[in-house]
């Protein structure tokens, strides 16, 4: 797969083994050196302190153990690297199969434990801390566990009789940017809906959306009557809207849940930025048994009172088992059928239902990512005066008052 990258090939191998021998298994590499290090962080850091030292300038490091991967992915990083400091590769498992950067970076390769969920968020979080500039590529698989042989095995069950895995011709044919595979499909398949009204200002993230979820998952954009040129500029870049019969969030949402095909239903807001590994992530909750599940939440804002209405959002879903949609609800599509669905209603859809899944005595499990959501209803409305209407309007609902009337206060 590497022979025809626009670069030059170094293997870092262990000290196991002559040069010749690593060098049958390589033929093509330009350079072999072995790893140095104590930690696994040590040793990818002095890999790329050695490569910096002896004049290259952009370094890339990959794994051995990622079958799927196409060097298209290879040369998109190089070019991600003119603008970026760093360049990461996630892997479904919340760690990561590439990274590359311009200069060495002690800090990012600095984590007390590797091969665990919270790899990817840690050396972004390190890399962060520096301003460093980051850039995410797509996601791919990595070869672990038996498990993930057995779902290899399943992608290449159609692969030519006389091709091996390892030949350019089948990495090409299964290639994680062209094949159809999912990363989600070997445990639970995921549907996520979008519901959308008027949203032209927010197509950069609907693409941004698209990007990081379109070889992962279905899809599903559910337009409840837009006549701002939403539809067109989405159809303009690749979009299949889907035109709800009934206007209203909950019955977009709901008519969207009809139309999946996954096992869970995962409920984003077009204005919404992911955490870069949330599909890994929301997929650790419904390995613990939960039914549904939300991400944490903050607000694309630096202002304390924002960062204090995140954190009473967040706690109400630990302390209440309420959460809303704009912290991306996931649920296992099994349990949003047999409640019903959303109730049908203009406002606190969300809110109810909730308090259908408390009811049926489920707790709402909360993924350790965060969505960051947009403040512009908040800065319209005033953020203090904004904050004490939804409270009064949550106070309303509970107590049971109209929700025609709790609506028409929302929408003024």
């Amino acid at each position: 797969m590497l022979r025809d990258i626009d670069a030059e090939i170094a293997v870092c191998h262990t000290n196991d083994g002559s040069i010749s021998e690593i060098s049958i298994l390589a033929p093509d590499a330009d350079l072999y050196f072995e790893q140095n290090g104590e930690s696994l962080g040590d040793r990818m850091h002095n890999a790329f302190c050695h490569l910096f030292s002896i004049g290259y300038r952009r370094c890339i490091l990959i794994g051995s153990d990622v079958p799927l991967l196409h060097k298209q992915v290879i040369n998109e990083a190089f070019l991600l690297l003119e603008n970026h400091d760093i360049v990461i590769g996630p892997t479904e498992d919340g760690g990561y199969y590439l990274i590359g950067m311009m200069e060495p970076c002690k800090e990012v390769f600095s984590l007390q434990e590797y091969g665990v969920s919270t790899v990817l968020e840690k050396t972004m979080a390190a890399a962060a801390s520096l301003s460093k500039k980051t850039a995410i590529g797509p996601a791919a698989m990595d070869i672990d566990t038996p498990e993930d042989l057995l779902r290899l095995a399943e992608i290449l069950k159609d692969a030519p009789p006389d091709k091996c895995i390892e030949t350019r011709a089948t990495i090409e044919k299964f290639s994680i940017l062209n094949s159809q595979f999912s990363i989600c499909s070997a445990k639970q398949a995921i549907s996520v809906i979008i519901p959308i009204y008027n949203e032209s200002s927010n197509i950069d993230k609907l693409l941004e959306l698209k990007a990081s979820l379109e070889h992962n998952c279905e899809i599903l954009i559910v337009d409840g009557g837009s006549t701002d040129g939403t539809i067109e500029r989405l159809e303009e870049n690749g979009f299949s809207v889907k035109h709800s019969p009934k206007k209203g969030r909950a019955n977009q949402m709901n008519y969207g849940a009809s139309l999946a095909s996954g096992d869970v239903l995962w409920f984003v807001h077009a204005d919404s930025k992911l955490p870069p590994n949330a599909l890994a992530l929301m997929q650790e909750v419904l390995e613990r048994d939960y039914k549904i599940g939300c991400f944490h939440l903050r607000f694309d804002s630096k202002n304390l009172l924002m960062y204090i209405n995140a954190l009473f959002s967040n706690m109400r879903v630990r302390f209440r088992n309420i959460a809303f949609g704009d912290q991306g609800i996931f649920i296992r599509k099994d349990l949003f059928n047999q409640i019903g669905g959303f109730a049908p209603i203009p406002l606190m859809e969300d809110y109810r239902l909730s308090l259908d899944i408390t009811k049926k005595g489920y707790k709402i499990g909360m993924a350790k990512g965060k969505i960051t959501t947009s403040e512009r209803r908040y800065t319209q409305g005033g953020r203090w005066k904004t904050i004490r209407l939804m409270w009064s309007l949550q106070r309303k609902f509970r107590r049971g008052d109209d929700i025609e009337e709790i609506a028409g206060m929302y929408g003024s």
